[in-house]
C-alpha cells in the first residue's frame, strides 16, 4: 500500500535549528582566544538552517525519493521559521511535522574554527518530549522505509529502557516497513550519558534493520572506539549478533563501512526491490574508499551521506553503490559551506562522482594489515568475511 502522501519514506526525529555562528578566518581555532570573558568578538553573519537527523529527508528529496519529515516543533518562532524553511524546500515534506504546545523548538549553536572540527551547543526542546503515542502514523502509514535519528538527543525515546523506542520500532516493523536509525555521540556528563546504553540497544537494535552510526558515535553501545575496519569488524559483528540485518559505519575520509548478515531470513524484510534484492548479498563486508575533496565544513555530511545510502536503496541499487552513494553525498557536503540548498539532485551528483578521484591506496597499508584486500573487480576493500574472496 502507497503512502496517501505519496512518501516512500518517513525520516522521524530530531530536527532543529541550526545557527552557524560566522567565525572570522585567521583568528586561530582556541576558543579561548575566539571567546574571552569581558570582551566583544565581532563575528561574520550567523546563518539559520535545518539540523538533526531530519536534515537526511532533505537529501533524499533532493536526490529523488518523495519524503516526509516527522518530528516535534514548538510553537514560537524558532518552530515557525524552521517549518517555513522546510516548506520552502517543498511542502510535503513538512506535513509531518507536529506542534508541542507550550514548548521550545530543538536549537544548537555550532562552532568551527578554521581547520577545525565543530563544536555544538544544543537544547532539546521538544524533542525530549518525542514519544511512539504522539507520532502522527497516518503521515507514516504506507512508507518503504522510516529512518530514525537520534536516540542518543531524545529522552522521552530513551528513558525507561528506551521503551518508547522500541514500541516505535515494533510498530513499524507491524506495518512492513524497513527501518534504520543514526546516533549521536553522548555527552557522559548528561543525563542520557549516565543511562545503560549496552542495555537499551539490545531492547531495540532488534527491530532496527539498518544501523547507520559514524565512527565516533559508537560509544551508545558500551563498546570501544571504533579504530578503523579491524575494530568496525568486531563492532559490527556484534551489532548483527544483537539483530540488525545491515551495520553501515560512516568512518570519514577512510570511507564507508558495510557489513550484512548471512541470515537470509533476517533479509526477506527488505523485498525484491530495495537494493534490488539483498539476499544475493548476504555476509557482505567492505569498504567503500572515500572521495577525495578539499573540506571546507563537516556539518550535517554524516547525515547526508546516510540519504544518499537510502536514496540508492529505495532506487533499487545494489548495496555496495548505496555505499558509493553514501561517500559521494558525504563528500559533496564536506566540500562545500554547509547549506540545505547544496544538496544536489541525482544526476548532478553521479557526474560528481564521476569526475572526483576515488583514490583506493591512501589507506591501503592500514586495510591490508586489517586483513582486507582490494578487489580492482569490485572496486572494494573486502573483509575477511566477505563471501567474494573465496
Amino acid at each position: 500500500m502507497a503512502a496517501k502522501n505519496g512518501a516512500e519514506l518517513a525520516v522521524i526525529g530530531h530536527g532543529c535549528a541550526d545557527f552557524f555562528l560566522g567565525i572570522p578566518p585567521g583568528i586561530g581555532g582556541d576558543l579561548n582566544v575566539i571567546f574571552r570573558a569581558g570582551k566583544v568578538r565581532h563575528l561574520k553573519r550567523t546563518r539559520i538552517g535545518l539540523g538533526g537527523a531530519l536534515k537526511t529527508g532533505v537529501t533524499t528529496h533532493n536526490l529523488g525519493i518523495p519524503t516526509i519529515l516527522v518530528g516535534p516543533v514548538g510553537d514560537e518562532p524558532f518552530g515557525a521559521s524552521l517549518r517555513q524553511h522546510i516548506e520552502s524546500i517543498d511542502p510535503q515534506l513538512a506535513e509531518g511535522l507536529f506542534v508541542c504546545p507550550g514548548g521550545m523548538t530543538a536549537h544548537s549553536f555550532v562552532i568551527q574554527p578554521e581547520g577545525l572540527d565543530r563544536a555544538f551547543g544544543h537544547h532539546p526542546g521538544v524533542v525530549d518530549l518525542m514519544t511512539e503515542g504522539n507520532i502522527p502514523w497516518d503521515n507514516v502509514e504506507g512508507v518503504s522505509w522510516a529512518h530514525y535519528g537520534y536516540l542518543t538527543l531524545m529522552e522521552g525515546m530513551w528513558e525507561n529502557n528506551g521503551a518508547e523506542a522500541k514500541k516505535m520500532f515494533a510498530r513499524l516493523k507491524q506495518m512492513g516497513i524497513v527501518t534504520s536509525m543514526d546516533v549521536t555521540v553522548l555527552d557522559p556528563n548528561s543525563e542520557a550519558g549516565q543511562q545503560d546504553w549496552p542495555a537499551i540497544m539490545a531492547e531495540v537494535l532488534p527491530y532496527v534493520d539498518v544501523f547507520m552510526p559514524s565512527e565516533s558515535d559508537i560509544q551508545p553501545l558500551g563498546l570501544a572506539k571504533l579504530t578503523g575496519p579491524a575494530g568496525a569488524s568486531n563492532i559490527a559483528k556484534k551489532i548483527l549478533d544483537l539483530g540488525s540485518a545491515i551495520v553501515v559505519f560512516k568512518l570519514g575520509e577512510k570511507g564507508i563501512y558495510v557489513r550484512v548478515t548471512d541470515d537470509l531470513e533476517r533479509l526477506r524484510c527488505f523485498g525484491q526491490q530495495i537494493f534490488g534484492g539483498i539476499t544475493k548479498a548476504h555476509g557482505y563486508e567492505f569498504v567503500v574508499p572515500s572521495f577525495e575533496v578539499k573540506e571546507l565544513d563537516t556539518t550535517g555530511s554524516g547525515d547526508r551521506a546516510i540519504g544518499g545510502f537510502i536514496a540508492s536503496a529505495l532506487k533499487g541499487q545494489p548495496i555496495q553503490w548505496a555505499a558509493k552513494t553514501a561517500a559521494a553525498s558525504g563528500a559533496c557536503s564536506v566540500s562545500q559551506p554547509n547549506r540545505d540548498e547544496i544538496d544536489p539532485d541525482w544526476l548532478t551528483l553521479h557526474h560528481m562522482m564521476d569526475a572526483w578521484n576515488q583514490p583506493p591506496d591512501r589507506f591501503s597499508s592500514a586495510f591490508e594489515s586489517l586483513g582486507f584486500d582490494w578487489s580492482s573487480r569490485y572496486r572494494l576493500w573486502l573483509g575477511s568475511n566477505d563471501p567474494r574472496r573465496k
